[in-house]
This record gives structure tokens, C-alpha cells and sequence, in this order.
């Protein structure tokens, strides 16, 4: 794993290794993610299930899909739940 306050770029967070803990990248960094609570989960299903009745037909939708976004013009990506 990358040391604490690495500054890494996108290419080398995404060549990481697949760690035991998931990370997002913010600010440069490789940040661990945070395990969601059951309230959380419950309404991450809730949602979904409201998406997918929405998308059906136009697209799909899956939970766990990363995303590459820009935040203040730095790279981002955020791991979704």
C-alpha cells in the first residue's frame, strides 16, 4: 500500500494492486473507504430499486460500478455503495 500523504496520480492509483481495504482517490490520495451501516444499506437498495424501475428499457444500473469524476479540476473517483 502507498505510504501516508503519498501524493499519487491517476494512472498510479489505478495501477494499484488490489488492496485489502477500497480506496477512492481524492486529492491525490488513496483513501480508504468506509464500510456503509445498515441504515445505509438499506436505503442504497431502496434507491436502486427505484433507478432500476426508472432505467428499465433506456440503461442499465449495477450498485458497484467506479466513476471517474473532476472535483475543484482534480481528478476523482469516487468508489460508489
Amino acid at each position: 500500500m502507498v505510504g501516508i500523504g503519498t501524493k499519487l496520480t491517476l494512472e498510479e492509483f489505478l495501477a494499484l494492486p488490489d488492496p485489502d481495504v477500497y480506496c477512492e482517490f481524492v486529492d491525490g490520495e488513496a483513501v480508504p473507504k468506509v464500510s456503509p451501516k445498515y441504515l445505509h444499506s438499506t436505503l442504497q437498495f431502496t434507491l436502486c430499486r427505484l433507478i432500476r424501475v426508472w432505467c428499465k428499457g433506456r440503461r442499465r444500473l449495477l450498485p458497484e460500478w467506479g466513476i471517474l469524476l473532476k472535483r475543484l479540476g482534480k481528478d476523482w473517483v469516487p468508489l460508489p455503495d
